[in-house]
């Protein structure tokens, strides 16, 4: 499933809230949930803060694993810097690897693709037969 979004930070709760709800209705439990949608809300910040004028995002899973993809049409790649207690910033994408089992950037002539991996046979273990194409 797809959504686009103005590239403003107050719709990152909209967005948030959508997210939420496609996976409640894909049954998918509360924490994975939280994880999916605070995933999104760092990779759509980024986006924003990036200078973006559209941001579309897309939801997919095959049961094994969630992915999220926030395409964007701003310049630049992501980067993981290091943080201290007294910069604004750099949070964002250690949190993205913390919750995810992987991410990265796909960069175009047109801006970029960032996308999370959220594996989910903790929550669905008759996940763990499947096969994934990512592996």
């Amino acid at each position: 499933v797809t959504r686009e979004y103005q590239p403003d930070l107050t719709n990152i709760s909209r967005a948030r809230r959508w997210v939420s709800d496609e996976l409640t209705a894909w049954r998918a439990p509360r924490e994975l949930v939280a994880d999916v949608a605070l995933v999104l809300s760092e990779l759509m910040t980024n986006a924003i803060k990036a200078g973006a004028t559209r941001v579309t995002l897309e939801l997919v899973s095959d049961l094994s694993q969630i992915l999220l993809t926030v395409d964007d049409d701003a310049a630049g790649r992501l980067r993981v810097r290091a943080s201290s207690s007294a910069a604004p910033g750099g949070r964002g994408l250690p949190l993205v690897t913390a919750l995810t089992s992987g991410w990265g950037v796909d960069a175009g002539t047109r801006g970029k693709k960032s996308m999370g991996f959220l594996r989910t046979v903790r929550w669905f273990p008759e996940a763990a037969t499947m096969r994934s194409d990512t592996d």
